[in-house]
């Protein structure tokens, strides 16, 4: 492989790095490790697989150490954002109101499931969702109705949905993420109604296993706009007591 063709997926794996460590903070999934990446065969570029391995070492080198600091930069960060309360929300907004007016937010599962990871602080970082915990291609469903504003790849997030679904009773808006999608059946500007089935549960972006992050964000679409699902008024139920939430069933 020629040296320049090098240089260019050195910098593409650069690129795809920084995105890693920008969503980091907000999913909680902990610091970027560019070492076990290049190890476990994720960065396009393999240095023993390469001729010109003497060359192209000093761009790995350099690459990591720009990578591992921009790791240490984001973690202060994400401590700061954890447990200073930066962002217009944060982590103090437990009862924060979803009501909509056309109907309250429900679970995109659809029926009662199990939270594999609460909302709050994780392993020195901060989740700012939940996460509930299904099988690979198991549906979900739009929470509310409301317009798509994302669909597609969103870095570590994975294949990921965002929805828009106006503003609360308080008149500040509100938005619902789907992360970590095997398939998604939306695409941007879609209109979609609460129950609607918009994708699948999968493992894309970084993940330990199949999962929904699932993130409700007021007063801003942030990482650390994120508010407890599990604590907002109205009540959604997870585990317990649940109504169905497919455009068959009940709300």
């Amino acid at each position: 492989m020629a040296l320049p063709a090098v240089l260019l997926k050195a910098g593409s794996a650069l690129k795809k790095a920084k995105a890693a460590n920008d969503l980091r903070q907000g999913l909680g999934q902990g610091g970027f490790d560019p070492m076990s990446m290049i190890k476990g065969g994720k960065l396009p570029i393999k240095p023993m697989q390469i001729g010109c391995v003497v060359a192209i070492l000093p761009v790995f080198v350099i690459a990591i150490a720009v990578i591992e600091q921009a790791n240490k930069l984001h973690l202060i960060q994400g401590v700061d954002t954890a447990y200073a309360g930066t962002g217009s929300t944060g982590s103090s907004t437990a009862g924060a109101s979803v009501d909509l007016g056309t109907g309250e937010i429900g679970n995109p599962i659809g029926r009662c499931t199990t939270i594999t990871s609460n909302f709050g602080a994780r392993g020195g970082d901060y989740h700012w969702g939940i996460d509930l915990g299904e099988p690979t291609g198991t549906p979900y469903y739009a929470a509310a109705d409301g317009t798509v504003i994302l669909a597609g790849d969103f870095g570590t997030c994975g294949t990921t949905i965002h929805i828009d679904h106006g503003k609360n009773s308080a008149g500040k808006k509100v938005y619902t993420w789907y992360c970590h999608s095997s398939k998604i059946h939306v695409k941007v500007n879609d209109k979609v109604k609460k129950g609607d089935h918009i994708g699948d549960i999968g493992s894309t972006g970084y993940s330990s296993g199949p999962h929904l992050h699932f993130q409700i964000n007021i007063d801003g679409n942030e990482m650390n706009n994120g508010v407890n699902p599990a604590t907002v008024t109205p009540t959604i139920n997870f585990t317990t007591n649940c109504s169905s939430t497919t455009s068959s069933g009940t709300t």
